[in-house]
Parts: structure tokens; sequence; C-alpha cells
């Protein structure tokens, strides 16, 4: 047996000052590692405070030393002017491992858990447990929701990948809420959003949700939701375009549309991230509308410049626009004001909402512009094998969390593979999204997939950047 003084072991940072851990032989069967005890240097104190404040079996912090740092951090943040963010996490599927395979193995996933999520992390992020199958991350420094949605996905994409324990591999995930803290704003509200928010990631199964009540945030305490629509026609808000390149000839098939604050490039939501923060705003409709017309307006003008005719765009639909009645007139319209085929406007359909479209009136509805589908993020949201015949989608795109995955961890290519032959069953061409490097893009080529798109091809672009490329040739 053996003492020193140890780092934290899920931080990986020092320890509480006047502690020490002893190292023995004796293997915790919980967390399936050597004992590692904490005791004082010559006070039973300094160890009782320190388990006082910490969660015993994952060692983060608990309930209430988190509360206690967050309300030293939203007061500093006020005096200093700066902005934080509070994640709530909540484990899907965690009940049914305990169920089955018994507590000791639900605790082992759950250090897991606290690992990655403490690697992913920042440093000056604080990261604790609720108890249970609930964790929260108190990131410091965030001027803009999209740095909290990042950090948030990189959470997501590590708790998506499977959990080995002993011979078992286990697959779960999760739910997490994004809430921004406003400058009269309690603690205790802000936790309440956060956990609000969450609840409506779980329920609309989208893994990722800010909380946006009647604001849809673009710095700390900005714009409105009724404001939005206005901020795009005044030109801060602008459409990005993410060119999808085929595997075998490296030439552009479409452009993915996605919405985001303009001169912001380093502080803006990812692609996508914006309209799903106002995405129970009444205003989203009148958005998706915006940037329908707008995406095909900038698809003639690339048209114009020498883009190949055969070049769509795609553009991604939200539950509310599949249920707006007046969209695919819209749409239509828009198609004739740009002198475009039809053909090239590409509908992005998430998994989740597909029977929305599925009903034969909504199918009806878009015969007029096309009918040309893709379902995309497809692999987490469980839709029935029937209802991707009935769509009939040119495209199905897997979801990023498992291509970016893809080099780390080799089942994912059987599962990729797999994806890949059931949209060709379908007539479908499958489409990988966030391919990471070269080596994916090779990978995904030898497993059948058709196209991709991630930055190792090309991060999304606004379009005065697109108009560059087309007129130099390069797309």
């Amino acid at each position: 047996m053996e003492t020193e003084n140890v780092d934290h072991p899920v931080t990986g940072r020092p320890a509480d000052s006047g502690l020490t851990a002893t190292t023995s032989t004796e293997v915790d069967l919980r967390a399936g590692r050597p004992v590692v005890r904490f005791t004082s240097d010559g006070s039973d104190a300094d160890e009782l405070a320190y388990w006082a404040t910490h969660d015993r079996l994952t060692r983060l912090a608990n309930r209430d030393l988190f509360r206690t740092e967050l309300v030293r951090a939203m007061a500093l943040s006020q005096r200093a002017r700066d902005a934080l963010a509070v994640l709530f996490i909540d484990l899907d599927r965690f009940k049914q491992v305990n169920d089955v395979f018994g507590h000791e193995v639900g605790d082992r996933v759950l250090v897991q858990v606290a690992e990655r999520i403490v690697r992913v992390s920042r440093p000056a992020d604080t990261v604790g447990r609720f108890g249970g199958d609930e964790f929260v991350v108190l990131c410091n420094d965030i001027r803009e929701v999209g740095r909290a949605w990042s950090i948030a996905q990189r959470i997501a994409s590590e708790i998506d990948r499977p959990f080995q324990v002993g011979e078992l591999e286990l697959s779960i995930g999760c739910s997490i809420g994004i809430a921004l803290a406003e400058d009269t704003l309690a603690p205790d509200e802000l936790m309440r959003r956060a956990d609000q928010a969450m609840y409506r990631a779980k329920s609309e199964r989208t893994e990722v949700a800010a909380y946006s009540g009647d604001r849809a945030p673009r710095r700390i305490g900005s714009e409105t939701s009724e404001c939005l629509l206005t901020a795009a026609l005044a030109g801060d808000v602008e459409l990005r375009y993410q060119p999808i390149v085929g595997l075998r000839d490296r030439q552009m098939l479409a452009l993915r549309a996605s919405i985001a604050w303009s001169n912001a490039a380093d502080s803006s939501a990812p692609a996508g991230d914006l309209m799903a923060t106002v995405a129970d705003s009444s205003t989203v409709r009148e958005l998706g509308r915006w940037a329908l017309e707008r995406s095909l307006c900038d698809l003639a003008t690339f048209t114009r410049l020498g883009l190949n005719p055969d070049v769509g765009v795609m553009v991604s639909l939200t539950a509310q626009q599949a249920l707006d009645g007046g969209l695919s007139d819209a749409a239509r319209q828009a198609i004739e004001r740009a002198s475009i085929e039809p053909g090239r406007l590409i509908l992005g359909v998430a998994e989740s909402i597909l029977s929305d479209v599925l009903d034969p009136s909504n199918r009806q509805r878009f015969a007029p512009v096309g009918n040309r589908f893709a379902i995309e993020s497809f692999g987490v949201s469980g839709s029935s094998l029937l209802q991707l015949g009935d769509l009939g989608a040119a495209y199905l795109t897997i979801d990023q969390r498992f291509v970016s995955g893809l080099s780390r961890t080799p089942h994912l290519a059987k599962v990729i593979g797999a994806m890949t032959q059931l949209a060709g069953a379908f007539g479908m061409k499958a489409i990988a999204a966030g391919a990471e490097s070269e080596a994916d893009l090779a990978s995904l080529r030898r497993l059948g997939c058709a196209a991709a798109y991630g930055h190792c091809v090309s991060p999304a672009l606004p379009a005065d950047q697109i108009n560059g490329l087309v007129a130099s040739g390069a797309a």
C-alpha cells in the first residue's frame, strides 16, 4: 500500500488541499479499478468537508457545491460583464441498464459518463452530478448560445459512444438542455430553465435544446424571437452553405443551407443551430420561408456565375414548417421567381418528424415543387422502416454522431455500412454528415456512401464566399 498526493481522479485537477489518497491492491468492483481512499493530513474534518461537497461515486461536485459555484460565477459574471450558461444532462435508457444488468454495472457506466463529460468540457467549466442519472455543467465565458451548443454537442457525441463494462457493450444516450444567464436572473431560475430545455430535447428527441421562452438569443440579452425575422431582413442573419460532394469524383452535388448570425464568425452558432433555438417560437415559419426564398435566389446567382445547373440546395424543415399549409405555395413562388428547376430544391426532413411529412395531404402539397426529400439525422430517432419507403426520398443523411466516431470506434463501420445498404434498398443515396478527415472520407467511400459533407470538405460558408469559389472555378 502506498500513499501520495493525487489529482482528482475524474477531473484530473489537483485534489483539495489537505487530502491525500491511499491506493491499495483492493479492487473496487463498482469502478473496476484500484480503490482510492481519501484521508486527511491530520484532521478528519478535511475528509468530511470534501465528501460533503462531492459525489461519492463520480467524485464530481455535488448539488450543494455546484449551486455554490453557480452563485459565485453569476455574481462575478455580472460585475465583469461576462456571460455563462448551464447545461443540464439527463441520460436516456439508463434505467434499462440498471434494471437488466444491475446497479453495479450502472454505477460503472455513471463513472465513465462523468469521465467523458469532464474530458470534453473546458478546464474552466464546473461539472457536477445531481444524483441518479443527472449531470450538470457550468460553462463560464459564454458569449453566444452557439458556444454552449458546441460543448453540449461534444458531450452528446461522447455519451453516444458505447460503454464497455467487462464483456458488456452498452449504448445509452442523453438529452441536454441549455440555459443562458441574464443580469436579473436568479440561480435557481437559471437551473429551472436548463431543466425545462432538457425536457424539451427529450420530448422532441433532438438530444440538445436551448431554453427560448419568448427569446431567440443572439448574444446575451439581444433580440427577442419576434425580432428575429426583422434581423434576417436587415442582414444580421444570413444563410451559410456547406458543400455536399460525391465521394468518387469529389464533385459538388448540393449545397446544404443553414441559418447563422452574420459578422460573428468567432462566436456564431454552428450550422443549423440558430433555427433550433427558436423552434418553439411563432416566427419559425416566417423565418423558414425567408430561408427558403433566400437560398433559391442565391442558388440562381451561383448558377449564373457558373455553378453546375445540376447542383441543388438542401433546406431543412422543422416540424412547424412540415405542418405549414402555405409552405408549398411559398416554395413554388420562390422557385418561379428564381427561375430554377423544381428538382434542384431538396427539402431536408429530420427522421423524428417523418410522420408529419408523410401525412397524405402534406405529400400532395409538395408535388408542385418536385417532392424531392432528404431524410436527415438518420439513426438516432428510431423511425419505422415502413416510413422510409413511404416518403420516396432521394437521399438519406447518416447522422454525424455515427460519422464523427468512425475512426475511434471500429464497430461504427458496420453500422454505417448497414445504413448505406438500407438506403440503397429504398432507392436513396447515402450522405454522411460531419466527416472530419480524409481517412473518414476514404472509409465512407468503401462503406458505400455516395456523398459527404463536413469540415474536412468545407465549413459552412456565406453566399459571397460561395460566389468566389464558383467564379474561380473551384466549385
